[in-house]
């Protein structure tokens, strides 16, 4: 197989992209019970101060959870995009990744 090959290339980014992926939400579960925890002790320490906080404007727990989930968020969408462009290259006719799948092992047999 030729090194130079743009198959091997597209081939070796959309790879390279399902295992950023896959980090990416492997960080988000590693983080998981950090996060829950905060989560939990934002929300009893909103309910215990309620009375207290009615009056202004209570932080909200959903912004614990985007402060600490929108980065690997941005990454994975990042991976996705340059998985679908690689996608793309390799089968503008595919309405599927099996569609891909398939055309990549066309290509395979015929080398």
């Amino acid at each position: 197989m030729n090194l130079e090959s743009p198959r091997l290339h597209l081939l070796l980014m959309v790879a390279l992209c399902a295992a950023g992926g896959l980090v990416a939400i492997g960080y988000v579960i590693y983080t998981a019970p950090v996060l829950l925890g905060e989560i939990a002790l934002d929300a009893a320490v909103v309910s215990g101060l309620y009375r207290r906080l009615s009056k202004k404007e209570p932080s909200h727990r959903a912004s614990t959870t985007v402060k600490h989930t929108s980065m690997p968020a941005i990454v994975l969408l990042c991976f996705v995009a340059v998985a679908g462009y690689a996608m793309e290259q390799v089968a503008p006719e595919a309405r599927s990744i099996g569609g891909v799948v398939r055309r990549l092992s066309e290509r395979a047999l015929a080398l």
